[in-house]
């Protein structure tokens, strides 16, 4: 998979499963993609682009997510979890 442009105004939610997870994509304020994809760095790779803004609902599989999309963005910590 190539390597997207940096996309602005983008904020990816995950709810992460072990074996599946539900993502919603929005860019400025509007839902422009969501559904279920496969929990693997290849799932992951059709919701995230390079530069996204991503808020991750935290399970026993957290560090296992992060290793997936490490290179979509930068993880910070915020108040009530984690974001990239």
């Amino acid at each position: 998979m190539g390597e997207t442009e940096k996309t602005a105004g983008r904020v990816v939610s995950i709810d992460t499963g072990k074996r599946q997870s539900y993502a919603v994509v929005e860019e400025h304020g509007k839902i422009i993609k969501e559904g279920y994809t496969e929990t693997s760095k290849e799932g992951f790779g059709r919701f995230l682009t390079n530069g996204d803004t991503m808020i991750i609902e935290t399970s026993s599989c957290f560090n296992g997510i992060l290793d997936m999309i490490e290179n979509y963005g930068e993880l910070r910590e915020s108040r009530g979890g984690l974001s990239l």
